[in-house]
């Protein structure tokens, strides 16, 4: 029904206006049914695997120090003819673009999250990151992640070192102290 020269066969006593109506009935179905058979033909394609990335500084649940709030982010490629971009990486923190701090390598970036320079260091608290890589095929991976930020002197440990060791110096001040008034005495009384 659907080869080449159907469209010329005649059946008798038929005329060409009924030929013609036929032709136009079967056509439809003979591209439906060449489009079937080669999409049969065809195996499946092999599905695509885009980069990944993750936030591995600080691990989770750690902290980062107010005084120098740096994470690491690690990416890698998907497929071995997909490069990752790594002019593409970007990350915000609490919104805020910062990916001009980072510095950002073929699998790996790290940075500051707050500003750079001048007084305005990041709030202690947590901060929400988000980052994203993508490979020069355009396929993306993204993470988000929240950074807990401590003020420096509330990272000692609470094990009671921190008492020893103001104790202890304020003992060697003390024993400073009286050497030196010691000495000026011995000074003023020496004839």
């Amino acid at each position: 029904m659907c080869s080449p020269g159907h469209h010329f066969q005649r059946a008798a006593g038929g005329t060409a206006r009924a030929l013609r109506q036929r032709r136009l009935a079967v056509a439809p179905m003979c591209v439906a049914l060449a489009l079937t058979s080669a999409g049969a033909q065809q195996p499946p394609s092999p599905s695509y695997r885009g980069p990944s990335i993750a936030l591995v500084q600080p691990p989770a649940g750690a902290t980062v120090p107010r005084d120098k709030p740096v994470v690491v982010f690690r990416f890698m490629r998907g497929e071995t003819a997909d490069l990752i971009d790594a002019g593409s990486f970007t990350v915000t923190v609490d919104g805020v673009d910062r990916s001009t701090n980072f510095q950002v390598t073929a699998d790996e970036a790290w940075g500051p999250l707050g500003p750079t320079g001048g007084d305005s260091a990041l709030a202690v608290g947590p901060h929400k990151v988000a980052a994203r890589i993508c490979s020069v095929r355009g396929a993306c991976a993204h993470v988000a992640d929240s950074v807990s930020v401590v003020d420096p002197s509330n990272e000692l440990p609470d094990d009671g070192s921190r008492g020893r060791d103001s104790t202890e110096r304020s003992r060697s001040l003390l024993a400073r102290l009286t050497h030196l008034l010691l000495d000026i005495l011995r000074a003023l009384i020496a004839p």
